[in-house]
């Protein structure tokens, strides 16, 4: 097949590209919409033949539909390209699609056209973003946007990373492959695009929350990669099934036999997948023009019925009767749905019970200035309109506290006060207020007076007979309808009749058997700024967006925290552009801030404490959850003290992915300290009704004190329901939930200072027990549970910044050491060395002056001080403190215990990296004879100092006394040892070493490959140990002059370190390292200058501008930018590096 006419030139790079247009008149437009590092044409060009499938293949497929074929192209590039990396965010490329679109659609005066998107990878998520930022739309001056949200059918993902994808994990320099041997160009490390794809991302979490509101709306077609990316040698799917296509009803799913980068790529009729995306794009595309005339119909009357209500609200109650004359005729005509139905229930019969005698009676103060939520609103809206056989019809409107969920009930109050005849408002926290506000609804619509209605049920009996007898329609809402269990028989309140519309805010998530539930999302990004900065110049809000998102992202999305935010901002006088300040300020001012309200006019008012109204009380974020508290401790079965333990220390980890593990682990390991969790998670407890299990459940049986994950899911799921934890989730390691970071804050904050130190300790102590099992666990284990755990370390090392009192950070208090070395343990042992330095330093200063320097203790940390710094290439450092463990061991220990050898050995690896190998020698030597004078020759032991001088003899060219020892270690280790064993790998690996160096390039391709299965069998093939020896293949083949083999070994010990470890591990950047000489042999110039401006900024931000290996790389970048004629550039870098050499030396 011929390739198309259109070519890279003809398609323009940013903005739309009309590629097909059919002659006979457009019907319908197809825009295909690339993902990151893509481009509109190249995107969807086949490697074969050159096909442009857009407009080579599919015009064919559409051709009855008049379908427009249009390329957009936006600037998301990772690379150094002309135009710079890209630094736009996500909203900022879906604001510049809608606004090209909708621009684009009106000068063609087509801006109802139905619209059919075609996605690829991070496309989609730009396209889903665009969704929710068009549909969220309503000002009068930036209307027209709102039409792309409306006139959009169909959307088909290809390869979209709706949760996520691990491999945009691998740091910022890895993304995408675009073919089996190149990587993809190179990116910043905070790129925020490649942050926000990481899985478990806030940012993809909000999208797609907003996202699935508005789903129903759309035909969504998910398609997922059938074949792995080769990455070098190592197959993996760039984005999972899991990922591509999430779970959600009524959506289409399918496979396409591709890898990531090739799905999108067809080069002819028989191309894998195409059948299946060019039907799905033909069926949508004959069924939009119909279904998308009628939403445009329907949009046109909600917008009329706007405005009129704009006008009422402006002429007030004298206006209503008039209105209700002139309305008359609009409302007989039938309402248009959004799915091209008509509903004919707004009839005159309505407009005549309206004139009578109407009923407003809502306790509750509605917000002046009411944002956003336009969505919600119409899903209510829509709810209420629709044909039902439910009586009553009942919506649920649920969320955690401070979401927003009464006031957008308010807000469908005032905007349908003219739909009913009466709206109610009911107080559902307790029996006892709902029946008080029915007496209220009974003196009004019945004018009973207080003694005939003392008796509650006949109130309530009154009230629903009342309202059942209307032929118009009326609303009850049952506000902070939050414990059902106390308030269990609600339905006796409700009247039988479809006239009747019921509305419950709550945030209990189980109530799906009164009716349906609709979960009220946070703010979008553009809501929640217009709440945080209302009232300012849009001019300031425009200048100043990113750091009021960073305010509103901080907050959580909150509603009603944002309010209390803005409100604190006025208060303080702070202007747009002093926005950072207050960033800065909230960090330090928390409480002070989530806990202001105004003196004056603060619409949030009414709070239910100790199940007792309190008409006055001001509501603000944190009392809105010690209400959701109070409810929990009415519960008799429920072990209140221990829960509030439960949350309160969690919330010193990191908000996501807080697993089960950590507080099993702290059960089994320290009992005693952990004697609370008795009540939340063993078997023991059951029998005592800590909870209401069936007396049937197999798990109530059981040994007393063993760890039962059903009682401990049952408390979170409690938990979950009354909306204090979220993302409640079960896996193979058991539950594990996350916390809203305004919960957080709240209950770090509700606690006296000398509790939240107390529990920040515990926080520490659980982490350091869960640390302990890592260390000891299964080897493959490696990078998946290391991370979240890493994560959890980082956040209480920050609460302790903040919250220990002076002089008691962790590692400074001696009652603490311990567990402050447990983690730097864990840091060092994942690469973290910098952090791990850190501690280390302060537990060494706080042994050193309580515990004298021959504690055990202090033996190990300053040794393990030492090789933190030996990790950051620090030598001389590393060598004093080495020398220094060496010293205080024999001195303590003896000469010959296996802690000073162990010295002894990582002291020899100092000399070494110095180049000082006659030292490392002799070094070796003694510690080979100590051994051996304390074992015997031929012991296992003896095997390290045997590797360890035979690497120190190999690097001054004394090959042949380096192979007879390591040649005699592999005998050692075959007549002391079971294969498979970690001394044997290491001996082999030594004897391949030696090999190597002596050009035996066959004899040692042979050794390191046995040494790449005995990894495998011993530590899985995730392991880094595994990784280091493919890395040291690579090297072989290197210096042997094999460059593919050298670049696919070391391209996949790169991978396999970057998802077990760290960038700042040393074998990772000796793999980067490595990896930039092969690509420059290669002549991969651009490649090689990406890694190599990644491997520096990590070099300065770890040793300092001026290090050696800085210098070095500078010089190897410098000659690769000329090889590509970047002649200013490596100038630049050159004259950079002198300049610091120049400084280094003089220092020295």
């Amino acid at each position: 097949m011929a390739a198309s006419t259109a070519t890279v030139s003809s398609i323009k790079r940013y903005g739309l590209t009309e590629v097909f247009r059919p002659t006979d008149g457009v019907d319908v437009d197809i825009i295909f919409v690339h993902g990151l590092d893509g481009h509109p044409y190249r995107t969807w060009t086949s490697d074969e033949g050159h096909i442009f499938w857009p407009a080579d293949l599919l015009p064919a497929a559409v051709a009855e539909d008049k379908a427009r074929v249009l390329v957009y192209g936006y600037h998301a590039d990772l690379a150094s390209t002309a135009d710079g990396v890209s630094k736009d965010k996500i909203h900022n490329h879906a604001e510049q699609l809608v606004a090209v679109l909708s621009a684009s659609r009106r000068q063609a005066r087509a801006t109802e056209r139905p619209i059919i998107f075609v996605a690829h990878s991070f496309g989609g998520i730009i396209v889903k973003r665009a969704m929710v930022l068009s549909s969220g739309i309503r000002g009068h001056h930036v209307s027209h946007l709102r039409s792309i949200f409306v006139s959009t059918f169909g959307i088909l993902f290809l390869g979209t990373p709706h949760l996520g994808s691990d491999v945009a994990k691998w740091r910022s320099w890895l993304n995408t492959m675009y073919n089996a041997h190149c990587l993809s160009p190179l990116v910043e490390d905070e790129s925020y695009l490649i942050h926000a794809l990481t899985t478990g991302s806030e940012t993809l979490q909000t999208i797609e929350r907003d996202f699935v509101q508005l789903a129903s709306r759309f035909h969504i077609y998910y398609f997922h990669e059938g074949k792995p990316t080769d990455l070098g040698g190592t197959l993996l799917y760039i984005v999972d099934e899991i990922s591509a296509s999430p779970v959600l009803s009524d959506v289409e799913r399918a496979t396409i036999q591709q890898d990531h980068a090739h799905m999108c790529k067809f080069a002819n009729l028989s191309s894998p997948g195409f059948d299946l995306v060019t039907e799905g794009i033909q069926r949508y595309a004959s069924q939009a023009t119909s279904i998308i005339r009628s939403r445009w119909e329907y949009e046109k009357s909600e917008q009329h019925s706007r405005k009129e209500l704009a006008a009422n609200e402006l002429l007030g109650d004298t206006a209503r009767g008039i209105q209700h004359i002139n309305l008359k005729d609009s409302h007989d005509r039938a309402t248009v749905q959004s799915d091209g139905s008509h509903n004919t229930s707004l009839k005159s019969t309505r407009l005549s019970g309206l004139q009578q005698k109407s009923f407003y009676i809502v306790s509750r103060d509605r917000v002046k200035d009411f944002l956003g939520r336009e969505d919600q609103l119409q899903e209510i809206a829509t709810f209420f309109s629709k044909k039902s056989s439910q009586q009553p019809k009942v919506l649920i409107l649920h969320a955690l506290g401070g979401q927003g969920k009464s006031q957008i009930a308010l807000e469908y109050c005032q905007r349908s006060r003219n739909q009913y005849r009466g709206i109610f408002w009911i107080n559902a926290s307790s029996k006892a207020l709902a029946i008080e506000s029915y007496t209220q609804i009974a003196k009004a619509v019945a004018g009973f007076n207080s003694a005939s209605v003392q008796d509650g049920e006949r109130v309530v009996r009154l009230v629903k007979d009342r309202l059942e007898a209307w032929a118009e329609e009326c609303l009850l809402v049952f506000d902070n309808y939050d414990p059902p269990e106390e308030f269990p028989r609600v339905q006796k309140f409700l009247p039988k009749v479809e006239s009747c519309h019921v509305l419950f805010t709550s945030r209990h998530g189980d109530l799906g058997r009164l009716g349906s539930l609709v979960k009220i999302p946070g703010m979008g990004p553009e809501e929640g700024v217009g709440l945080l900065l209302r009232g300012y110049d849009s001019r300031d809000i425009e200048t100043n967006f990113a750091t009021a998102l960073e305010i509103v992202e901080r907050l959580g999305y909150l509603a009603l925290a944002i309010d209390q935010a803005a409100a604190y901002i006025r208060y303080r006088r702070i202007l747009p552009h002093q926005l950072e300040k207050f960033l800065n300020t909230y960090e330090t001012q928390r409480e002070r801030i989530l806990k202001y309200t105004p003196s004056d006019f603060w619409e949030y008012s009414t709070v239910q404490i100790h199940r007792e109204e309190d008409q006055g009380k001001a509501i603000n974020a944190f009392t809105t959850w010690e209400m959701s508290l109070e409810q929990l401790k009415s519960r008799p079965s429920m072990p209140n003290p221990e829960i509030l333990r439960l949350l309160t220390v969690s919330s010193y980890f990191n908000t996501t992915r807080i697993e089960e593990s950590l507080f099993r682990n702290y059960w089994e390991k320290c009992e005693d300290e952990a004697q609370w969790l008795r009540a939340l998670g063993t078997k023991d407890d059951t029998a005592t009704g800590q909870l209401d299990h069936d007396q049937n459940d197999e798990h109530v049986d059981g040994a007393n004190g063993e760890w039962d994950p059903d009682i401990f899911w049952d408390i979170l799921h409690t938990l979950h329901t009354s909306t204090l934890v979220q993302d409640l989730q079960p896996d193979a390691q058991g539950a594990a939930f996350s916390l809203h970071p305004l919960i957080r804050d709240w209950l770090q904050l509700r606690e006296p200072a000398d509790a939240r130190r107390k529990h920040m300790k515990e926080s520490f102590l659980i982490l350091a027990h869960r640390a302990n099992v890592l260390q000891d666990t299964d080897n493959t284990i490696w990078g998946v549970q290391r991370r979240p755990l890493l994560a959890h370390i980082d956040a209480c090392i920050s609460n302790d910044e903040r919250l220990a009192a002076p002089h008691a950070e962790i590692g400074i208090e001696i009652t603490d050491f311990s567990i402050a070395g447990n983690l730097a343990m864990f840091y060092l042992t994942s690469g973290r060395y910098k952090a791990s330095e850190e501690i280390f330093r302060k537990v060494n200063e706080t042994c050193a002056a309580n515990l004298g320097e021959e504690h055990p203790y202090l033996l190990k940390c300053v040794y393990y001080f030492g090789l933190s710094l030996l990790y950051q290439h620090r030598y001389r450092e590393a060598e004093q403190v080495l020398r220094r463990a060496l010293q205080l061991r024999a001195r303590a220990l003896g000469e010959e215990h296996p802690e000073t050898l162990q010295c002894m050995e990582n002291l020899s690896e100092t000399l070494q990296y110095q180049e000082r190998f006659l030292e490392a020698e002799c070094i070796s030597r003694e510690w080979l004879q100590l051994q051996e004078k304390t074992t015997g020759k031929d012991h296992q032991d003896t095997i390290p100092p045997m590797l360890r001088l035979a690497k120190s003899l190999s690097r001054q060219g004394r090959h042949d006394e380096a192979e007879n020892l390591s040649r005699h270690a592999v005998q050692v280790c075959e007549k002391t040892l079971e294969e498979p064993h970690l001394q044997t790998e290491e001996a082999i690996e030594s004897l391949a070493y030696v090999f190597a160096k002596q050009a035996k390039y066959d004899e040692a391709e042979a050794r390191y490959l046995q040494c790449v299965s005995l990894c495998e069998d011993l530590y899985g093939t995730e392991h880094p140990q595994t990784a280091f020896v493919l890395h040291a293949l690579g090297f072989m083949y290197y210096n042997q002059g094999n460059l593919d083999d050298a670049d696919t070994m070391l391209r996949r010990a790169l991978k396999l370190q970057l998802n077990s470890v760290s960038e700042e591990h040393i074998d990772t950047q000796d793999s980067m390292s490595y990896l930039t000489l092969v690509m420059y042999a290669q002549h991969n110039y651009a490649e090689a200058q990406l890694l190599l401006y990644r491997l520096l900024e990590i070099w300065r931000k770890s040793l300092g501008k001026g290090n050696d290996r800085s210098l070095k790389i500078m010089a190897l970048l410098a000659l690769v930018l000329r090889k590509q004629d970047k002649h200013a550039e490596a100038d630049k870098i050159d004259q950079e590096r002198l300049e610091l050499e120049k400084t280094t030396y003089e220092v020295g």
